[in-house]
């Protein structure tokens, strides 16, 4: 059923005239008429009696006057939710996230969204890559902000490089090199991020080009330089989670360099909310300011 149709009818209805219903929708006459003629045919049976002071419901029209008039009143709300949607003055997003960019970059990302749309529920969910897969692939998350791997088939939106650093102590004997040849590390103690989801993938490609000797695993980042301040290995950490916590160990960069890709991936872009892609925007806006600010700092 045709709601622009039931509107005219309705207005008729409310006017118990063709003309004046006319007039007041701009139609010609014969076009009201053709408009009610289609519905009746459509239902099957007569809407309207007419006669010369106007038109009335006959008694089928009556039975069905009212779910003519919700019809029309839940399109008009449904229009009305639309428009609230697409303005986003309401709605949710959920967020999945790895713990450095939780800590370095989300908190401002989420104050500059949220002065903008301050009526979005925020859900925020963190892990490793393992885990925001498998809650990109679930439906579970919205967006996720993880590294880009060869193998995701989700649409990515870039952030950063951020690069892989080797991280000991002073006392260290490979801290006397800057960079670090990674083939240095062939056979040195290796401080390993291991979870029961999975490894930190990004390491894993630069250990592949060695023969390590990982002597202590744990499924928290921050504890590897805990243990590389007490000489007790070598960790290779993100500079997220590097620069945080570098007091009592140095960092060195690696030759070849390395690096992870940071950014946010969604299933599919252009099946993200209005919500979802505006925050991708807030996103992508700050984390372009803070490397602005950054670049301006060190010079």
């Amino acid at each position: 059923m045709d709601i622009n149709k039931l509107q005219v009818f309705l207005k008729v209805i409310e006017h118990n005239n063709l003309t004046k219903a006319a007039e007041s929708l701009g139609y010609t006459q014969s076009g009201i008429t053709h408009i009610i003629n289609g519905i009746e045919k459509e239902v099957g049976f007569r809407l309207l009696k007419r006669c010369h002071s106007g038109v009335s419901l006959t008694p089928e029209g009556e039975q069905l006057i009212q779910f003519f008039t919700d019809l029309v009143d839940i399109n008009h709300q449904m229009n009305h939710k639309i428009m609230q949607v697409k303005g986003l003055t309401q709605g949710s997003i959920r967020i999945g996230s790895y713990t450095s960019v939780t800590l370095f970059y989300l908190p401002e990302i989420l104050k500059e969204f949220l002065k903008q749309h301050p009526n979005i529920d925020i859900s925020l969910m963190k892990g490793n890559c393992s885990d925001m897969e498998k809650c990109l692939d679930e439906g579970t998350i919205d967006v996720a902000f993880l590294s880009q791997q060869d193998y995701h088939s989700y649409d990515f939106i870039e952030l950063l490089q951020d690069p892989i650093y080797a991280a000991m102590s002073p006392e260290n004997q490979l801290a006397e090199y800057d960079p670090l040849p990674i083939k240095m590390l062939n056979n040195a103690p290796i401080l390993h991020f291991v979870a029961p989801t999975g490894r930190d993938l990004d390491v894993e490609k630069i250990l592949t080009q060695i023969t390590p000797r990982v002597v202590y695993t744990t499924n928290f980042d921050y504890s590897l330089i805990s243990m590389a301040r007490q000489n007790l290995g070598v960790c290779l950490v993100p500079g997220l989670i590097a620069e945080n916590e570098k007091d009592g160990v140095v960092l060195r960069e690696l030759s070849p360099h390395c690096y992870r890709t940071l950014g946010m991936a969604v299933p599919l872009l252009s099946d993200a909310s209005p919500a979802t892609k505006s925050f991708i925007e807030c996103a992508e806006m700050v984390v372009k300011k803070q490397k602005t600010t950054q670049v301006q700092t060190d010079k």
